[in-house]
Parts: C-alpha cells; structure tokens; sequence
C-alpha cells in the first residue's frame, strides 16, 4: 500500500467527515461506513468498527464548539450518549452474530429512514422572506 492510499486519501476524507460533522450533526455510520465499504473495500463489520475511531474526536469538537455558541442542549445529548455507549456493546455483538448483508441492510435502511424524514422536514419548512425595504 503506497502512502497516497494509505494516509493521504483517508486523511482528505477525514477533513470531509469533519466538515459535515460539524455541520449536519453526522459522521460515522452515516457518511464513513458506505465510504469505507464502498471506496476502501472494507467488510461490513470493519467499517462500522473503523467509523467508531471518529466518533470521539470530532465529537467532543463539535460539542465543544456547540455548546459555546448555544446551539445544543447537553443534558439530552449526554443522556443519549451514555445511553448509546452502555448499549453499544450488545450492537458489536449482533453485528458479529450477524451476516454481512444483514449489518449492511441495516445501516441503510436507517440512512434511507433518516434522509426521508429530513426532507419531509425541509420541505414543510417555509423560506425565509426578505425584510421589506424601509420606505422614508
């Protein structure tokens, strides 16, 4: 493996990761795992555990960043992560159980069920109007 492969483009997809991540809220299963499968032919099992290195780093930064402008509320997302990490244990373990095409399935019916839903919401959403110019 030469060291364009090997740390160059993960590097640039990385840079890419965190820009959506801070952005949108995402990251790992939903950007990094078909990434990994797809471009770098990655099983399913060692792309959902590879995504699972970026989750605390550009987590803690966008959280950080977050909640010094105000836009989050920490107590829920806290309660969510602890919930989310005393239960991860029991998800590696079915995706270990599980066949490939299962773990595979899985994450993009959820990615399909989340971008549904987002656009449902971004298409009730009513656009901003510009404000009226002031008349003298």
């Amino acid at each position: 493996m030469d060291i364009f492969t090997s740390l160059v483009i993960p590097a640039l997809v990385g840079i890419g990761i965190g820009i959506l991540s801070g952005m949108l809220g995402i990251g790992g299963g939903t950007v990094l795992v078909p990434i990994f499968r797809l471009a770098f032919g990655m099983s399913p099992i060692m792309s959902t555990a590879t995504s699972l290195f970026t989750i605390i780093p550009t987590s803690v930064s966008g959280a950080v960043s977050h909640v010094r402008h105000k836009t989050c509320v920490p107590s829920l997302g806290l309660a969510a992560g602890l919930g989310g990490a005393c239960t991860s244990p029991i998800g590696v373990w079915l995706a270990t159980i599980s066949p490939a095409w299962m773990v595979m399935l899985a994450a993009a019916l959820i990615i399909g069920y989340s971008a549904v839903n987002m656009l449902r919401k971004a298409w009730k959403m009513k656009p901003a109007r510009p404000a009226a110019p002031a008349q003298a």
